[in-house]
């Protein structure tokens, strides 16, 4: 009874801290939010991929290119094995973390902080991503607008 108690005040406690970083995200305030995932990262060490990209799309925003290409590395791995996931729903969060990830690796190749490994960039074209069926709150958290569907099947 003990550890279940445990378990839902260490988890109201992190969802209260994600609610926080979203609207700190939202407001341009990227050290807050930064502050909140060291606290997360205490409650629960292992995030999921989700999360994950929250803690690395928070890095590459704070210019901190060498710990965010770390983290989108890690995303994209717990992606491919997120069983909760369906394949159209695995695209479009790759998707998303595409664009800051390659903007990433070409800074630190850029300023020589490290050797890039490319291997983990596939060539990806959005349109073979079905936005009917990835869920509606992947799209309101990560939006791809580039999308051509967008208009039709985004939130």
């Amino acid at each position: 009874m003990l550890s279940f108690i445990t378990n839902l005040y260490k988890s109201s406690k992190a969802t209260i801290l994600f609610l926080k970083i979203w609207d700190a995200i939202a407001s341009d305030r990227i050290e807050e939010a930064e502050e909140y995932f060291v606290s997360i990262n205490k409650i629960i060490p292992e995030l999921c991929a989700e999360h994950q990209i929250m803690e690395a799309y928070i890095k590459f925003r704070a210019s901190k290119y060498g710990e965010a290409k770390e983290l989108f590395d890690i995303a994209w791995k717990k992606i491919e094995l997120d069983a909760r996931l369906n394949s159209d729903e695995k695209l479009y969060l790759k998707g998303y973390i595409l664009g800051p990830s390659q903007l990433t690796m070409r800074y630190l190749k850029y300023k020589n902080y490290s050797y890039p490994d490319y291997r983990n960039i596939r060539k990806f074209d959005l349109r073979n991503i079905d936005l009917r069926k990835v869920k509606k709150k992947w799209k309101i958290y990560f939006p791809i607008m580039p999308h051509p569907d967008w208009d039709k099947y985004g939130v």
